[in-house]
């Protein structure tokens, strides 16, 4: 059997240490590392040191052998004939990504208890409060973002709030102000505009990084405002209190585990199961009840965002 050339970088997410090994050097050395820095950013750095401790490892092998999925342990692995998936399919190299995604997000519950929800957020260095916007893709968490940004307040971040739990004590660690923006929101809010050099018209969406926005510091112990959004342009606003915290809390969880606990058929040949266990699902659900408590709010707003953002905040 010819030996295979294996590519290798350790890198480091909220301080776990991952070694990546592939002998697909795109993989090791190409776009995993652009996603993971442009969702994590200051939390996310390349080891230089080769005596660093690893935490977790994550195997990526392209030979002719049938595909094979294993996780044990501290050790991803995912085994198949991926180049010539490529050639048949397309896209395989990103599929890998955002399965290594989906397997930091794990560790990182696993390690350090930090929670990744779907969520914006943003906070009011005045009164130190954050507002959290949480909901499936559409329902209009940037847009919120973006009308409260145009308010003064400040990014904590954009499609991912992280969060850690010590004691039903919370830390929010500022993550991504990257954001593919939709061409038609954008033209509401002048901020953004006026950042923005080049809006591709040919395009729905036009990718904005808002670091300029950004508030860099973690918060400890934030007065938090949990949002649940639909967003309706130019209609009235409809504001009501959350009366089902089961239900708030259902929704949450929702927002964290829609990644980790999905499960995929990789190229219609190997189903992949979900990453996701139940001593881990049951240290989520109490991490989400503990954080529905904590809150100062929690409340489901309906209409246009800018609208709603100038009667809640």
């Amino acid at each position: 059997m010819k030996e295979l050339n294996m590519y290798r970088k350790k890198i480091s997410v909220f301080g776990i240490n991952f070694e990546l090994v592939s002998n697909i050097l795109d993989f090791v050395n190409g776009k995993l590392e652009i996603k993971l820095k442009e969702k994590f950013e200051e939390n996310f750095i390349v080891l230089k040191d080769k005596q660093q401790n690893i935490d977790f490892y994550c195997y990526i092998i392209d030979d002719n052998n049938p595909l094979k999925f294993m996780i044990k342990d501290n050790t991803l692995f995912l085994r198949g004939p991926f180049s010539e998936l490529e050639k048949k399919f397309g896209e395989v190299h990103s599929i890998l990504r955002y399965f290594i995604y989906n397997y930091v997000l794990l560790c990182l519950e696993k390690k350090l208890k930090i929670y990744n929800i779907h969520a914006s957020s943003v906070i009011d260095k005045k009164t130190n409060k954050v507002f959290m916007f949480v909901g499936h893709a559409g329902s209009g968490k940037t847009t919120c973002l973006l009308a409260a940004v145009e308010k003064g307040l400040m990014i904590l971040g954009n499609d991912l709030s992280s969060i850690k739990e010590e004691n039903k004590k919370y830390i929010i660690f500022p993550t991504s102000a990257f954001s593919p923006i939709n061409n038609k929101t954008l033209s509401k809010f002048k901020k953004i505009k006026n950042i923005t050099e080049n809006v591709n018209k040919f395009y729905e969406k036009t990718p904005i990084n808002l670091n300029i926005f950004k508030y860099r510091s973690k918060i400890l112990n934030p007065k938090l405002t949990i949002i649940f959004p639909h967003i309706i342009e130019d209609s009235k606003v409809t504001i009501l209190p959350c009366k089902n915290k089961r239900k708030a809390a259902s929704e949450i969880y929702e927002q964290i585990t829609n990644r980790i606990r999905n499960t995929s058929l990789l190229y219609y040949s190997l189903p992949i199961p979900s990453l996701d266990n139940e001593e881990q699902m049951n240290k989520r659900a109490e991490f989400v009840k503990n954080l529905i408590d904590s809150a100062e709010t929690i409340i489901y707003v309906r209409g246009d965002a800018q609208k709603i953002i100038d009667k809640i905040i």
